[in-house]
């Protein structure tokens, strides 16, 4: 039922918006890229060493957009992704993270999980609450149009596919297999092929992780050996198979499977195609030292050599004056894990579960026993407003003693309610604001120290991470049909992407991007 309800919505509004676009039209061709964590000053040192027909060609004969600001209300590849493909920061369009707070459940849950009960989740496009850049090209095409993302991650494909998608398609990590949320229905029939004549669960044994070129040529990083870094992904079970999908190796089968869905779009009958493909540049998780970035440089180089074969088979297949393709970051980036050794910079460790467990204590002398914290996760802390209720407590009043008590905690540097948040009483307060869903908002938000380590021991297994709240520029490109080069040497908020795309190809924005277009070469004749 909610699948027909939301392509009635559709329907119902596909008359007008159609006419208004009847004599313009989209390119034959549409390719949506966003790269997880992909880092301006990263692109820029390392184009000396890639080749002729990847990142250097959308930087000469495309728009380059060096510096696309989110800020700061991107901190995982969801809500980045969200940002880019809604034009709304994500007060608006619902996915603040890949995560959301269960008031019911009282834990954390994926934000577009179609019923968060469930052990083994399944994904609905329903939480995103504004259309996409994916919705509005369907609807200018009649609806006729066909439209796929691939991803990693099943939100973020989710997220790229819209409510109007066909397929958002995902390596499922417990079968290795690709598949599709069931809001969207059956995989594409190219892709279920692959499922049965190419699985990845068969390419594993012989799958090998080294670098790409001689690793000693590449900069960027302590010297190394060719041989410094060797991983294999023999098995076939889970753990294997996220550990693949947490490699550069990855992102070639991601491309694997969007050349082959390209050339059976081409032989559909002349109809137009939007694909979205959701790389990743993310240090890894797996590095034996460490030390990721000899890894992570060998990814650049990868995805720069995959993006050369993806734009090749664009302009082979369609013709460049048929294809235009939009590429952005996701607005954060993580920096590789470096060992310090003896660098003497200030140190400290804070634990979830201590820091939990003394909070509690504190509140419970104030206002009797009771578990009035009930998570602290990725900064965000939220209490229990039942139990609050139940014994009379004012929640404003218990924000601001819990935060008071916060603040006096070893690895706090600061910590907002939101109350203050609301109130937007500051500037990082205004810029927290843009970065909630106020639907599912924490009661406090936490700033660690920087240089400190927080360790998350309420969660298996325990994770720890070293704070550092550095945030490189990260980059935006537009190339193909009439696109014009051009360096756009001006901060762009990323909300304005979604509405310079669609004029560029000629389709409404989507309905919640307030920022204008920005002024570039983008295809209009």
């Amino acid at each position: 039922m909610k699948i027909q309800f939301s392509k009635s919505i559709l329907a119902g509004l596909l008359a007008g918006a159609y006419s208004i676009a009847a004599d313009a039209q989209s390119p034959r061709i549409v390719v949506g890229i966003t790269v997880d964590q992909l880092r301006t000053d990263y692109l820029e040192q390392l184009l000396p060493y890639f080749g002729s027909d990847g990142f250097s060609r959308l930087m000469k004969e495309g728009v380059y957009m060096p510096d696309v600001d989110f800020r700061h209300t991107a901190d995982d590849e969801q809500a980045g992704v969200a940002v880019v493909y809604t034009g709304a920061w994500p007060v608006a369009n619902g996915v603040a993270s890949a995560e959301k707070f269960d008031s019911q459940l009282k834990r954390n849950v994926p934000t577009l999980a179609a019923d968060p009960s469930r052990i083994k989740y399944d994904f609905s496009p329903e939480g995103v609450r504004l259309s996409t850049l994916a919705d509005e090209f369907a609807i200018t095409n009649g609806n006729l149009a066909k439209v796929y993302s691939l991803s990693a991650d099943p939100q973020t494909a989710t997220i790229a596919a819209g409510h109007a998608g066909n397929a958002a398609i995902y390596l499922d990590e417990s079968t290795g297999r690709w598949t599709t949320p069931a809001y969207y229905g059956a995989l594409p029939p190219v892709v279920a092929n692959k499922n049965r004549t190419s699985p990845v669960g068969s390419k594993m044994a012989s799958t090998v992780w080294r670098p790409l070129n001689v690793a000693s040529t590449y900069p960027m990083g302590r010297v190394w050996n060719p041989a410094d870094f060797s991983y294999g992904f023999s098995g076939a079970g889970r753990d294997t198979y996220l550990k693949f999908k947490g490699s550069a190796p990855f992102n070639s089968e991601l491309t694997d499977a969007a050349l082959d869905i390209l050339k059976s779009l081409q032989n559909s009958s002349g109809q137009s195609a939007m694909l979205n493909i959701s790389f990743s540049l993310a240090p890894i998780g797996f590095d034996s030292d460490g030390d990721s970035r000899p890894e992570l440089v060998d990814a650049y180089m990868r995805l720069d050599a995959d993006l050369g074969r993806l734009i090749s088979a664009l302009e082979k297949q369609y013709g460049k004056e048929n294809t235009y393709i939009f590429l952005s970051s996701t607005g954060y980036a993580r920096e590789p894990e470096i060992p310090e050794g003896n660098a003497r910079i200030p140190s400290g460790e804070i634990t979830l579960k201590k820091a939990e467990s003394l909070l509690n204590s504190y509140l419970s002398a104030s206002y009797g026993n009771g578990d009035y914290v009930v998570l602290i996760k990725n900064g965000k802390l939220y209490l229990d407003a039942a139990l609050a209720e139940k014994k009379g407590i004012d929640i404003r009043k218990l924000r601001q003693e819990t935060k008071q008590f916060l603040m006096k905690m070893g690895g706090v540097s600061e910590a907002f309610t939101i109350d203050e948040v609301a109130g937007g009483e500051s500037r990082r307060a205004q810029e927290l604001a843009l970065g909630i869903d106020p639907k599912n908002a924490p009661d406090i938000f936490l700033y660690f120290t920087p240089g400190w380590t927080v360790t998350d021991d309420n969660s298996y297994p325990s994770t720890s991470k070293k704070v550092r709240l550095a945030s490189p520029a990260t980059p935006a490109f537009l190339f193909g049909g009439n696109v014009a080069p051009e360096t756009v040497t001006a901060t762009v908020e990323a909300t304005a992407l979604a509405p310079t795309i669609a004029t560029a190809i000629n389709i409404r924005a989507p309905n919640g991007a307030a920022a204008k277009p920005i002024a570039v070469n983008s295809g209009k004749k």
